[in-house]
């Protein structure tokens, strides 16, 4: 006769309770480390598209020419650096040639095809296409096309999807050869003064840019980003 016995319900039963007790814990720790490994895979495509972005910007500044148009009769009125408060255009040198180069925001639902630059490739988004974001384009013309009006080699290359609707500003630092009264403001000779708008023949001294950065998680609010950019010696070009 066999000594054998059968499970009692109650026996089951707390093996069940304790099976789920386990599997729930382990789903847990599971579901958290996908959370953060999530998290991180977002910080780190935040750091590489913004510092791309900033590099990209301060090489141009840094790089400006400072073109005389006196020669080319359609143009003479142009210049050779313009800024508004919320885009700029310049000519600068890039793989050894002149190019006018434009800073802006785009709308990412108008019809035209701009160019990616930077590896689109990341974390998905989890913030709908209704937080208004932009994009941040860098337009490139060779200098050539742009004296002849020749629109065919025009690239607009994407530097950022996630910029907050209307969030990149310019602003321009001006030092002043003499005294000179700006509303209620005497500003003395050497004296320095931040303006938003840029339509004088010389070059700027300092370009600073700033973006509201729109993260990839709902959790986060935007990212206020800054960078300076130094015209040291702009090279003087006919």
């Amino acid at each position: 006769m066999s000594n054998r016995r059968a499970f009692t319900l109650l026996e089951l039963l707390l093996a069940l309770t304790v099976f789920g007790i386990i599997a729930s814990s382990l789903f847990a720790v599971f579901h958290n480390g996908m959370r953060i490994q999530k998290r991180v895979d977002a910080i780190n495509f935040f750091n590489r598209e913004v510092m791309w972005a900033l590099d990209q910007f301060q090489y141009d500044i840094e790089n400006a020419v400072d073109y005389d148009f006196s020669g080319t009769l359609s143009l003479e009125e142009e210049l050779p650096f313009k800024g508004q408060n919320d885009t700029i255009s310049l000519i600068t040198i890039t793989d050894r040639k002149l190019e006018v180069i434009s800073y802006f925001l785009a709308d990412p639902k108008q019809s035209q095809t701009f160019v990616t630059v930077f590896n689109p490739d990341g974390p998905q988004d989890s913030v709908t296409s209704e937080d208004t974001t932009q994009l941040l384009i860098r337009k490139r013309q060779p200098l050539r096309d742009y004296l002849s009006g020749d629109d065919l080699n025009i690239e607009e290359e994407i530097l950022s999807r996630r910029i907050k609707s209307e969030g990149l500003t310019f602003s321009f630092l001006r030092y002043m050869d003499a005294q000179s009264t700006d509303g209620q403001d005497v500003i003395e000779e050497g004296q320095s003064k931040w303006v938003s708008i840029w339509e004088d023949a010389e070059m700027p001294y300092i370009v600073r840019m700033n973006f509201d950065y729109v993260p990839r998680t709902e959790e986060e609010k935007a990212i206020e980003i800054s960078r300076l950019a130094v015209i040291t010696e702009a090279q003087s070009l006919n």
